[in-house]
């Protein structure tokens, strides 16, 4: 796993929760932002799943590959439904579904990050 990219993954996370908190608390439901964000972060994720497989293919240890293997498509599958959720929503509702949803997915590449890493 690429610490570098999983931190920026988070960062990237992080803010697109932070305008979601400001659209929550404006009143306003998605705009195009956070719209363009989160196909930014699925590009992100997808790239994480790929370089996160083949990691896994080479390592010479072992960690919860399943566990692994679980969270890194959970990250995959998280983001597109939030969005179909908040697009049927269109009041500031919306911008809390995917305020939570950026939220849970800085939570999980986290984890992720602590299943690679070896305990010391």
């Amino acid at each position: 796993m690429l610490d570098v990219f999983a931190y920026v993954v988070i960062g990237f996370s992080l803010a697109l929760a932070a305008w979601s908190l400001v659209l929550v608390i404006r009143n306003q439901g998605i705009d195009d932002i956070l719209l363009f964000g989160s196909g930014f972060l699925e590009l992100l994720l997808v790239i994480q799943l790929v370089v996160g497989l083949i990691l896994l293919a080479g390592l010479d240890r072992s960690i919860e590959s399943a566990t692994f293997i679980g969270y890194l498509i959970g990250c995959i599958v998280l983001p597109p439904l939030a969005v179909i959720w908040s697009l049927s929503e269109r009041t500031r509702w919306g911008s809390a579904v995917l305020l939570a949803t950026y939220l849970v997915m800085a939570v999980l590449i986290v984890r992720l990050l602590q299943i690679w890493s070896p305990v010391v």
